[in-house]
C-alpha cells in the first residue's frame, strides 16, 4: 500500500512539472474553436507563466495580456489567475478566480480612455477628454450574471471637445449593490470647473443615469458646453439624464 501511494505521489509530481512546461498556445489550440468568441494569437510561454500578443472577446481587441496561472487552487477545483491586461480599451491587473458557474474578479485596477463612455451617454456633440481610473474590489458572475459589484472610478482630466471645448477637473464615482436590487451608485467632483451631483442604477432590465451640473464660479467654457448636455434649469444648473435596456 506504502509502495502504491510513492508511485501516485511521483506520477502527480511529473503530470505537474509536464503541465508546468506545457506550451500555452497548444492548450489555447486544444481548448478554444475557431468560431469562439475568444481569439487568442501570438501566444507564447507556458499555461502556468505566458503571455498572447493579442486578445479578442466578441470582435473587441483587448490588447496583449500576461498571466500567472496558481496551482494549488486547482486541487479545489478552481482557477485563480492574476493577469495584466494592455490594450487600446483598456489597461489594467486583476485576479481572476472561476469555477464551473462563477467568475470572481478581485483586486483589479484598470484605466479605459473617456471616450469609450460616449455611446453610453450619448452627447453627439460632445467628445469626452482624459482617463477614468477604475479601482474594482469585487465582480463575481454566477452563470454570466452579475451577483456582486463595488468599487470606485476617477475620471482624471476631465473634458469635452466638440461643439464646445471646456476643462471639467477630476470626476469622481463610486458604485456597489443596491438595497432594492440590481447595482448603482453616486457622481461628485473633487471641486474643479463643474460641480456635478449625480446618481445611477443598474439591473438586468437597463440603466438610469441622473445629475444636476453647474459651471463653479461661472466658468464661461464649461457653461457653453453644459448647454449641449442637459436641460437648463431656473438656477442656472443643468439637469443631465439617460437611460437605456430593454423597453427603452
Amino acid at each position: 500500500m506504502k509502495k502504491l501511494f510513492w508511485v501516485i505521489l511521483i506520477l502527480l509530481i511529473l503530470a505537474i512539472l509536464v503541465a508546468m512546461r506545457f506550451p500555452a498556445k497548444y492548450a489555447f489550440a486544444m481548448v478554444l474553436p475557431d468560431n469562439s468568441t475568444v481569439q487568442v494569437q501570438d501566444v507564447s510561454g507556458s499555461i502556468w507563466n505566458g503571455q498572447a500578443g493579442k486578445v479578442s472577446v466578441g470582435g473587441q481587441e483587448l490588447g496583449q495580456v500576461q498571466w500567472t496561472l496558481q496551482a494549488l487552487p486547482l486541487l479545489r477545483g478552481q482557477a485563480s489567475v492574476a493577469a495584466t491586461i494592455d490594450g487600446p480599451i483598456l489597461r489594467g491587473t486583476t485576479t481572476v478566480e472561476a469555477t464551473t458557474h462563477q467568475i470572481h474578479l478581485s483586486d483589479s485596477r484598470f484605466t479605459v480612455s473617456a471616450s469609450r463612455l460616449e455611446p453610453l451617454l450619448d452627447i453627439p456633440a460632445l467628445h469626452l477628454t482624459g482617463n477614468v481610473n477604475i479601482d474594482l474590489d469585487e465582480l463575481r458572475l454566477e452563470n454570466r450574471i452579475p451577483t456582486a459589484l463595488a468599487g470606485r472610478a476617477r475620471w482624471t482630466d476631465a473634458g469635452v471637445t466638440g461643439a464646445e471645448q471646456a476643462a471639467f477637473g477630476t470626476i469622481l464615482a463610486t458604485f456597489g449593490a443596491l438595497p432594492t436590487g440590481g447595482f448603482g451608485g453616486d457622481v461628485s467632483d473633487e471641486g474643479g470647473p463643474l460641480a456635478v451631483k449625480g446618481s445611477f442604477k443598474t439591473s438586468l432590465l437597463g440603466f438610469q443615469a441622473e445629475a444636476h451640473m453647474q459651471a463653479r464660479d461661472g466658468n464661461p467654457q464649461v457653461t457653453r458646453a453644459l448647454a449641449h448636455i442637459g436641460q437648463v434649469q431656473e438656477d442656472g444648473s443643468v439637469l443631465f439624464r439617460v437611460e437605456g435596456g430593454l423597453g427603452r
